[in-house]
């Protein structure tokens, strides 16, 4: 706030007065928080599906991104701090973090067990 002083000769007869109430900026809804807070608890009850997996580049890339949901939980639990914005900008991050864990367990397969073998044709067990 500011103002100017309105004068006539040397004597101040009045003042105009300036002001401003800054950018609005929009606060996150408590749907989006409740959507991101829905998202990473489902997330950690899921924990162990996502890291133990049997291929170990695999796990290593779930678990970086355990990592980074669990960093983004600070936003929820100082909800009066975070911006519409930046509420969806984390429910993006979350779908996508979500449908990579998907991918990553959906094609997650037991390596093969390569100690025993069978020959059909001989009908005996190498090793």
């Amino acid at each position: 706030m500011w103002y100017k002083e309105q004068k006539k000769g040397r004597s101040i007869v009045g003042f105009e007065i300036y002001w401003s109430t800054g950018k609005m900026i929009n606060q996150a809804t408590q749907k989006q928080i409740n959507f991101i807070q829905s998202v990473i608890t489902g997330i950690k009850d899921n924990l162990f599906t996502y890291v133990n997996l049997d291929n170990q580049k695999k796990r290593q890339q779930a678990y970086e991104i355990v990592k980074k949901i669990e960093h983004q939980e600070i936003h929820i639990l100082e909800s009066a701090n975070i911006t519409a914005d930046k509420a969806d900008e984390i429910i993006q991050d979350l779908q996508f973090n979500i449908e990579l864990f998907n991918k990553i367990v959906g094609s997650d397969l037991p390596e093969r067990d390569t100690s025993i073998y069978f020959d059909w044709i001989n009908e005996q067990e190498e090793d």
